[in-house]
Order: C-alpha cells, then structure tokens, then sequence
C-alpha cells in the first residue's frame, strides 16, 4: 500500500495560496478598491493566457466552467471598466472576440511584474540542487490536476 501523505501538504497548499492573494491584494490597483470581484480576476488570467489572439465567449465559459451568459455579463462589466474590448473574430466576423484594452494589459504587466518578483525571490531561498525539482513537481500537479478536471467535465 502506498504512503499516505500528511494532510499537512494540502493544508500548506491552501494556505500558500491564501498568502498569495493577500500579497496581491495589496499590489493589484483594481482588487484593494473592491472594484473587481475574484470570478472577474480569473476571467482577466483567462483572456491573458489568450493574448495577443483573443479568446471567444464560449471558450471562456469552458475553461472557468460558466454559462455563457453569466460570462457575458461579466464581460460587459469589465468592458465598462475599460479593461477587456471586443473584436470581430479573425477567422469568423460574426463572432465576437474578447481581447485586453490598454488597461487591461497595464493590469496584466502588475500582475506579471508582482508575481514573478514573489517567485523570484522565493527561489532564491531554495536551495540550488532542489529548484528544478520544485518546478517539476508543480508541473506535475497542474497536469495532474488539469487531467482531473477533465474527468469531472467530460471535455
């Protein structure tokens, strides 16, 4: 029988990314004035993960598991906050496209520019001979974890 893990580890994991957002938090200029909710800052990650192309709608509402309608109202709101524009789609014209606005991508470069920081400094206090292995292990469970999403989705 395999060992069983400490509930220790997962205990850590959530507490990491608790310190992670409060760290944020303070630095993300939109977050600390309670002007963005977390659902709209997931939806900003996701149209970065899409720069410079632009993501549709309904992939949105797939990769953070929405209806398309609550999506577009989320879009709508972010629109008005000038931090997403609509585009025609390159490949379909009556498709709309949700890309960053200037602000948008101003927001992206705090978000990069504070994370990779953090990430950076942390590194530095691991040992050499062990940072490989850090990034391994985190890859590792992001598939593993990407793998188990689709399981529950079906997709």
């Amino acid at each position: 029988m395999g060992k069983t893990y400490p509930r220790r580890n997962w205990e850590l994991l959530f507490r990491n990314t608790d310190l992670l957002r409060d760290l944020f938090d303070k630095h993300y200029p939109l977050k600390s004035k309670n002007q963005i909710t977390i659902a709209q800052v997931k939806m900003l990650i996701c149209v970065m993960r899409h720069e410079p192309e632009g993501v549709m709608l309904k992939e949105i509402a797939g990769e953070l598991d929405l209806t398309p309608g609550a999506v577009s109202q989320m879009v709508e709101h972010l629109v008005r906050m000038e931090l997403l524009e609509r585009c025609a789609s390159e490949s379909d014209r009556r498709a709309v496209c949700i890309k960053l606005s200037r602000k948008g991508q101003e927001i992206r470069a705090v978000h990069e520019d504070f994370f990779n920081r953090v990430i950076n400094e942390f590194m530095k206090t691991v040992p050499e001979e062990k940072r490989e292995v850090f990034s391994e292990v985190l890859r590792s469970m992001h598939g593993y974890l990407e793998n188990e999403k689709k399981k529950q989705t079906g997709a």
